[in-house]
């Protein structure tokens, strides 16, 4: 977000004064700490016009308020705080989304699906946060690019467990720059939203460069480098089973990456199954006050979701608040609990029924306007926020005995 630079006189507004007018003493112990709008503007390296300055410090009031209104509540499980989104409005609030998720195939079509063994016993707690490659966490910034920070992170962490090495960081912008999206599956491509699904074709075609080769810019705007480039064409016609297979190999493989498997839509075992082996990408609906997370589990996600927002899914456990999914987003490591943050998991029965709903408008997240896999007008969606609707793994060649185990 670029603001203009220009010289205005402060209002200070203290979260212990606002607590004060609305309840006294208890609303001042469960505030978010005393940070006035002085103090935040300078923090975060604001400056306003006159003109809207007025709004942005209503805007902040507003989640000043929604902090306090959370962390007053008796019996809460997850804390809210200000941070760099308190100023921000709806609009520029959804460019930090911009996926999403995976179209899935019927399970004829040629990209497997995930199998699993229903008997197995699984580990009572699952993470994968001590991988370095995860210890990196990236910020999209004003760029609607989740679904290529999630891409390049997963592909990376997967690519340390494979080969006992995090490989560093993997070139965000190749994707957001060269990945076609003319279907317009997840949004229009770049910073304007795609998939999942359309990032893994494209790596198994054309692979991905380091970071330090094509840095990430948060813009759509730069030139795909030459070599890089796919038609749109190509990409439909990419086929992950023949990858699987091993009947073909393509510049992914210099990676690691060999295909990848779409989990059983809205089920919890195989989600579960997976994060014995790594982390998964999932596609999410974004809850109320989901920008204002700190710390917690968030059990605040209505049962009807729209898709928005990429995340990976890095492990499972239970604490005082309650089980959870740990969770990593693309806000960088100064959102949240240091980048990450946890959705509320209950037991499957559930999930699969009670805690499902409806995603009435799939073209605002994880579905295709155009093309081969052009989305229904509705899908179901099951899980904390849709959790469970979307996932996806990407299948790695092991190039020697992995020597990085999940933390169990």
């Amino acid at each position: 977000m670029r603001l203009p630079r220009v010289s205005f006189v402060f209002i200070s507004l203290s979260l212990d004064v606002v607590a004060a007018v609305s309840g006294g003493s208890r609303s001042r112990a469960c505030a978010a700490g005393d940070l006035n709008f002085d103090a935040f503007t300078q923090t975060h390296g604001r400056q306003y016009s006159s003109e809207e300055y007025a709004t942005r410090i209503a805007l902040y009031e507003k989640n000043a308020r929604l902090v306090r209104e959370q962390n007053c509540q008796t019996g809460r499980r997850w804390t809210a705080t200000l941070n760099k989104f308190s100023d921000w409005n709806a609009e520029e609030l959804k460019m930090t989304f911009g996926e999403l998720g995976v179209v899935h195939e019927s399970p004829s079509s040629a990209l497997l699906q995930q199998e699993v063994n229903q008997s197995r016993e699984l580990a009572t707690e699952k993470s994968w946060a001590h991988l370095d490659s995860l210890k990196d966490i990236m910020d999209q910034s004003s760029c609607g690019s989740c679904w290529a920070v999630g891409s390049a992170t997963l592909l990376r962490a997967h690519a340390e467990i494979a080969q006992g090495k995090d490989p560093g960081r993997l070139s965000v912008q190749q994707l957001v720059s060269c990945v076609p999206n003319e279907n317009e599956c997840g949004g229009k491509g770049g910073c304007q939203g795609g998939t999942t699904d359309i990032a893994l074709k494209y790596v198994l075609q054309r692979g991905l460069m380091k970071e330090s080769e094509f840095p990430y810019k948060v813009s759509d705007s730069v030139k795909c480098p030459e070599g890089a480039s796919l038609s749109q064409t190509e990409l439909d016609n990419t086929d992950p089973s023949v990858f699987l297979s091993g009947a073909s190999r393509a510049r992914g493989a210099e990676l690691g990456l060999i295909g990848y498997r779409q989990l059983d839509p809205n089920k919890m075992f195989p989600l579960m199954e997976a994060l014995q082996t790594g982390p998964a990408k999932v596609s999410i609906g974004v809850p109320p006050g989901f920008h204002l997370y700190k710390r917690g589990v968030m059990d605040r996600c209505p049962k009807d979701a729209v898709l928005t927002h990429a995340a990976l899914v890095t492990g499972y456990g239970e604490s005082k608040e309650g089980k959870f999914w740990l969770m990593q987003n693309s806000w960088g490591p100064d959102w949240g609990d240091g980048g990450r943050f946890k959705f509320a998991r209950g037991d499957a029965d559930f999930e699969e029924s009670e805690g499902c709903g409806v995603d009435h408008e799939p073209l605002k997240g994880n579905g295709c306007r155009l093309g081969p896999q052009k989305s229904p007008s509705s899908i179901q969606v099951c899980g904390s926020c849709g959790v469970l609707a979307a996932a996806v793994v990407p299948v790695f060649e092991t190039r020697r005995s992995p020597v990085l185990r999940g933390n169990a």
